[in-house]
């Protein structure tokens, strides 16, 4: 009887035991496996960056982040990977296990210092009004170059609902783009009725699409002297665009100042 008792006694101890074990073995290899930890670490440097500090500048609670950051819930959705890069401007790189800067060159890995100093750059340099607009032009160019043409439609509400979407989330309040999205708008005409109907889609041929073109055109002729004739400065000289006023850059104003002409002697 007394043997029977010890028995169950150093049983119940040794699964006690064990669970304890296992508790603190699994669950710190799974905390600091953790993207998540492994953003906070290199954010924080010495020690990793708090939670709760994590979390107001991820713009999540507290307790969501500790659960993705304890594998309670899936960690990297596509909404807190886009969360995360829009806020640290980091992406991850599951086969080095590290965060780096978006576009870096060379790769940077992501760190506070670098980032605060990468989110003033973002704001005060980065820009470059007279080429950011023309390649989104070209992506959206080539989009239509190839995409067939049942899928033509889907295409243009994809990308008229997205811009619609980023008026609304930076300038929601501006009246003068607000006008000029609904004067933009297109429209199907319908023609007789029933089985007998013809369907015409077509715009208003606004005078905000006449003045366009023509800042277009003299926009596209000015480009494309100033490329022939400094092929490599693209990106440093800024002219007037159709989509809104730019300076020249200092370097070309300079360079177009002439010595005043001296009169002949007679």
């Amino acid at each position: 009887m007394i043997y029977t008792k010890v028995l169950a006694r150093n049983r119940f101890l040794l699964s006690v035991l064990v669970l304890h074990t296992l508790s603190h073995m699994g669950r710190p290899q799974t905390h600091t496996a953790s993207p998540i930890f492994k953003l906070r670490e290199q954010l924080g440097g010495d020690r990793p960056l708090p939670q709760r500090e994590m979390a107001t500048l991820l713009g999540v609670s507290p307790d969501s982040l500790k659960s993705i950051e304890m594998g309670r819930i899936k960690s990297l959705t596509p909404a807190l990977l886009l969360r995360i890069e829009q806020r640290t401007h980091s992406e991850w790189d599951a086969a080095e296990q590290v965060w780096f800067f978006l576009h870096s060159r060379p790769r940077q890995p992501t760190n506070m210092s670098l980032l605060q100093q990468y989110t003033g750059f973002l704001t005060d340099a980065a820009p470059i009004p007279e080429t950011d607009p023309e390649i989104i032009k070209m992506r959206v160019d080539g989009l239509f170059q190839v995409v067939p043409r049942d899928r033509w439609m889907k295409l243009f509400w994809h990308l008229r609902d997205c811009l619609e979407e980023c008026r609304e989330t930076f300038v929601p309040d501006d009246a003068g783009v607000r006008r000029l999205f609904k004067t933009t708008t297109d429209y199907v005409l319908f023609q007789g009725r029933d089985k007998v109907c013809n369907m015409c889609r077509s715009y208003d041929w606004h005078p905000d699409m006449r003045a366009y073109d023509k800042a277009a055109a003299k926009y596209y002729r000015a480009r494309a002297k100033r490329l022939r004739r400094s092929p490599n400065q693209s990106a440093v000289v800024q002219i007037q665009s159709p989509g809104g006023a730019s300076d020249e850059a200092p370097e070309l104003k300079k360079r177009k100042k002439r010595s005043p002409v001296k009169p002949k002697p007679r």
